[in-house]
């Protein structure tokens, strides 16, 4: 009884990748679906913070793994290393991203990119790249069943002008460390 039990609930919490139901096709939207536009500048302006958000926005949705707030917020925070694991997901539901193991392997690879000298970290911007396919295998696999956030939000206005802000300021001082 024990074993059905446990069994059961290890069933429920599952991060294996499962094709939803029909009832679950019903309850709403499976991934974030977002503009790739609206991804790559807001992941730019806010130096990759975003792309922590759009990880969390999606294992929140994801059907079938019933993770709570902190287990999504765990699971976006360590975006390097769970982003496989949705990728997977993605293409188990019919998204296909194409090349998903290599969106994942070069997503890690830009990640690290963050503790290289300067200037080769600001490589480390360019970590939304590889969520670009991803990002249109989910739009695809949305149509029709999501609402595309295309447009920005005040507060997405807001971070794309601090962010500008910040990048041209960094931008600056790596210019000036050069000239001097």
């Amino acid at each position: 009884m024990l074993a059905e039990a446990c069994a059961s609930r290890a069933a429920h919490t599952s991060l294996a990748p499962q094709i939803p139901t029909d009832a679950e096709h019903s309850r709403g939207p499976w991934f974030f679906a977002t503009a790739p536009h609206t991804l790559a500048l807001l992941s730019l302006a806010t130096a990759n913070t975003y792309i922590v958000y759009w990880f969390y926005r999606n294992w929140r949705s994801l059907p079938g793994t019933r993770l709570g707030r902190g287990a999504a917020l765990f699971a976006a925070l360590c975006y390097p290393v769970s982003a496989p694991l949705l990728f997977r997901h993605v293409a188990a539901a019919g998204g296909r991203p194409p090349m998903w193991r290599v969106c994942a392997s070069s997503l890690a690879l830009l990640w690290l990119a963050t503790y290289l000298p300067q200037p080769w970290w600001l490589l480390s911007g360019l970590s939304f790249l590889p969520l670009l396919p991803v990002q249109a295998a989910i739009n695809r696999l949305q149509t029709g069943r999501a609402v595309l956030h295309e447009g920005f939000t005040a507060g997405s206005l807001i971070a794309l002008l601090a962010g500008a802000c910040l990048w041209a300021a960094a931008l600056m001082g790596l210019a000036g460390a050069a000239l001097s």
